[in-house]
């Protein structure tokens, strides 16, 4: 479609396009160069009343239909030039629109020359088919091209043991797994549909040469099309779990489903199916092989330029993004070709290819729906090198548990490669429900936002088959996040100061298979701190692999007698001096600690219990694993309330951007003693107990109901606001960590998290409660 020379909206973008064109750049060495905003008009009067069809038709197309702009929002366009850092990737240029209503979402459109060779333009995608030889190019150029990186973003994990099977593309049969075959691996949706499965009934059929040509008709199409697609890039073995894992064999299959993390890893490269529902939609657009795929409708400005909506933004809207069996397909795949929105797409760790542009190595996909930094860093963290990280644990947790399941009760197996991978040398002691054991205390303070997207309690679908309990983050569905992020300087020194709380254990967790059940002591529980006790200042006598170094004296900032952090830290983010607060100026301590391991760079304020040898907690309980967890504590009765507190008016007088108010007005609950005294802070996990507490004292404030909601609050932990630890002889604490519990025949089931100031906990009436927690 061409544009109307005589609509004003058609001639602008042309004039914004054709100024660039003609721009010559004196400094080459600049990154970026743009053009000044032109304003197009409100959006409402881009698609329906300027009469002309060719640019209405490309502002109704499906992407920029699903922003869900205003039709006030202003319509805004300009373009940039943009230098690529990476030595093989060229220049390109794009334009941009933005909808000021609507700034999160404006549209990137690149500009499509219809000259492959204009080289500071983005390159087209053109017909139905997908090029194949710029497939392979890209593929070429990461093993063996003129800048070649497969070395450096491809790690050689171990030979999985529990795989067993391959598909040969060459003969369409199964073979048997082995070290010295490479392979590519398939990540897809399976879906509702029938497909053919490998059983211990046609196993040995499936070994037959030809087996899969005779069966074509009983395979989904995405799975056909990928043992056809191997061969064309330049390969022989195809890994795919419904014909590579033998389905009845539930001993054999659980053990892949624990080595997913290392059969997606070693792959050569994996095939992202992004499109479609299920498994039969296909790998739309090989030639010769399967249906044309489509592309975004086209908008030519000139006989040579024309522009259409972008793929780089594609990927976070498939299903298969937001499938939680597909997390650690995606987190551990070293080399990916992602058929998504009617493109093709590579990345590795050094480079990210899509047909239509070609963006910097570096390019930030955060927003895509893809990992947000390079994969070297994600697959190198998580294999048995490097550092323990629980700030990747962190990240991995909250991305993972916002991903849909067909059925709740999968949640950890299908997370469990990702687990079994961190317990390898990271967290030996292993995981609880998917919480480390060695900071179980820590794992224990998950909470959700209290504002936005809460959480929901996990309902198990299968009969006969259970979710996680409700005192793990597993049991729970939505985004959470960890405490230990800012618990972090524990254990691990980071280069920037955070504000940090520190935790100090006080009870001792034990496990029961039933309410009523003898207790099982959980091994290792919270070795973490023991480690800080025995070793922490100390200059010989280490655990094996560690050392102990001198560094520069440091001092830190220390609140006294302080409980609301959440507002201590949004002011102090504008340096606004909150009057409640006193603090004492304190050194930090002049020494850190460091791994003898290879790739270890960390610092660590202590030495914690990680690397290979020691002892995992699961394998030296005798009894299976309970789903309660129990301990001895005090119980008190406390009201939340809402936050109540006036926003200060050196917080007004700065200027401050919408979202520091609304981050003060979504602050977490108070608790408030009998007295109506606030002594504490609790965060909700559900939508529904969170308006709970902000609306109960104005709609039922009568006698003890004036003071809030009641909350059985019962203490697990103290704390302490450092940035950095302090050694064992010098700890003490100004807070104890508390969970909101309901109570049910003798079971505590949790229904928030927080704080109570230690002073008020002390002081009020407190009883001895033997806690189970269901």
């Amino acid at each position: 479609m061409l544009p109307n020379p005589s609509c004003d909206v058609c001639r602008t973008i042309l004039e914004v396009t054709a100024s660039y064109l003609e721009t010559q750049f004196e400094d080459e060495d600049r990154p970026m160069h743009e053009s000044a905003a032109q304003k197009l008009g409100s959006y409402g009067h881009l698609v329906s009343n300027t009469g002309c069809n060719a640019h209405e038709t490309f502002f109704k197309s499906e992407y920029i239909g699903r922003q869900k702009i205003r039709d006030s929002a202003t319509v805004s366009v300009r373009s940039f030039f943009y230098k690529a850092a990476s030595k093989h990737t060229p220049r390109t240029r794009f334009l941009q629109f933005y909808f000021e209503s609507h700034q999160q979402s404006s549209t990137i459109v690149p500009l499509v020359c219809s000259s492959e060779d204009a080289s500071h333009d983005a390159r087209s995608a053109h017909g139905g088919y997908i090029n194949l030889d710029k497939v392979n190019s890209w593929k070429r150029d990461c093993e063996s091209g003129e800048y070649p990186h497969g070395p450096e973003c491809f790690i050689n994990y171990d030979f999985p043991k529990s795989m067993a099977w391959l598909i040969d593309t060459w003969n369409q049969c199964l073979v048997p797994a082995t070290p010295d075959l490479s392979y590519v691996a398939v990540s897809y949706v399976w879906g509702q549909k029938a497909m053919l499965m490998t059983k211990r009934a046609n196993l040995s059929d499936h070994q037959e040469d030809g087996v899969f040509d005779r069966l074509a008709a009983l395979i989904p199409a995405t799975i056909r099309n990928a043992i056809s697609l191997v061969p064309l890039i330049g390969e022989r073995y195809l890994w795919v779990d419904s014909l590579c894992i033998v389905q009845d064999e539930d001993e054999a299959k659980h053990a892949q489903i624990r080595d997913m993390a290392e059969i997606y890893g070693r792959a050569l490269l994996t095939i992202v199916a992004a499109d479609g529902d299920d498994a039969d939609h296909g790998l739309r657009g090989i030639p010769g092989i399967s249906k044309p795929r489509q592309l975004h409708p086209e908008f030519r400005l000139s006989s040579k330029i024309s522009i259409r909506v972008s793929h780089n933004m594609a990927l976070g809207r498939t299903t298969w993004a937001r499938r939680g069996w597909t997390w650690q397909e995606l987190n551990f795949s070293q080399r990916r070709l992602t058929f998504v929105d009617g493109s093709v797409r590579w990345r590795c760790s050094r480079s990210f290819h899509l047909e239509d542009n070609v963006p910097d190595a570096d390019f930030n996909t955060d927003q895509d729906g893809d990992l947000p930094y390079p994969l070297d860093q994600i697959c190198r963290s998580k294999v048995a090198t490097g550092d323990p990280s629980l700030e990747d644990l962190e990240w991995d947790i909250m991305a993972y548990n916002q991903r849909i399941l067909t059925y709740d009760e999968d949640v950890l197996p299908a997370f469990e490669g990702t687990l079994a991978t961190y317990t390898q040398t990271h967290f030996p002691r292993g995981f609880l429900y998917g919480m480390p054991i060695s900071f179980l205390d820590l794992a224990l303070l998950w909470y959700t936002p209290t504002h936005g997207s809460f959480s929901k309690c996990r309902q198990p679908t299968r009969r006969g088959w259970k979710c996680p309990p409700r005192w793990a983050w597993s049991g729970w569905k939505g985004k959470v996040y960890q405490r230990w992020g800012a618990s972090l300087e524990d254990c691990f020194r980071g280069p920037l100061a955070r504000h940090g709380e520190q935790t100090v254990p006080i009870l001792t967790w034990t496990l029961r298979t039933s309410p009523t059940a003898d207790p099982v002591t959980i091994p290792f529980q919270n070795d973490w701190y023991e480690w800080k006790t025995k070793y922490m200042g100390k200059m010989d006598r280490l655990p094996a692999g560690w050392k102990y170094e001198e560094r520069d004296q440091i001092f830190q900032e220390e609140p006294i007698e302080e409980v609301n952090m959440n507002r201590r830290r949004l002011l102090q983010e504008y340096h606004i001096l909150d009057q409640q607060m006193i603090y004492r100026r304190r050194p930090a301590e002049n020494y850190m600690y460091r791994r003898d391991a290879e790739l270890s760079r960390a610092k660590f304020h202590h030495p914690i219990p990680c690397g290979q040898g020691l002892a995992s907690s699961i394998e030296q309980m005798s009894q299976p694993i309970g789903r309660f967890l129990c301990a001895r504590t005090q119980q008190a009765r406390l009201w939340g309330d809402r936050q109540r507190e006036p926003m200060p008016e050196k917080l007004k007088e700065t200027k401050a951007p919408l979202h520091l108010y609304e981050a003060f007005q979504n602050l977490p609950p108070v608790l408030r003693d009998v007295r109506g005294q606030e002594v504490g802070e609790i965060r909700p996990h559900s939508k529904e107990d969170n308006h709970l507490i902000n609306s109960w004292r104005d709609e039922k404030g009568e006698g003890e109901n004036a003071i809030g909601y009641p909350c059985d609050i019962v203490a697990i932990s103290r704390g302490y606001d450092l940035n950095f630890p302090v050694p064992p002889t010098q700890e003490y604490y100004t807070f104890y960590n508390v969970l909101w519990v309901e109570w049910n025949h003798g079971v505590a089931y949790r229904r928030g998290v927080g704080r109570v100031k230690r002073s008020a906990w002390e002081n009020m009436k407190t009883e001895d409660v033997e806690l189970v927690l269901g």
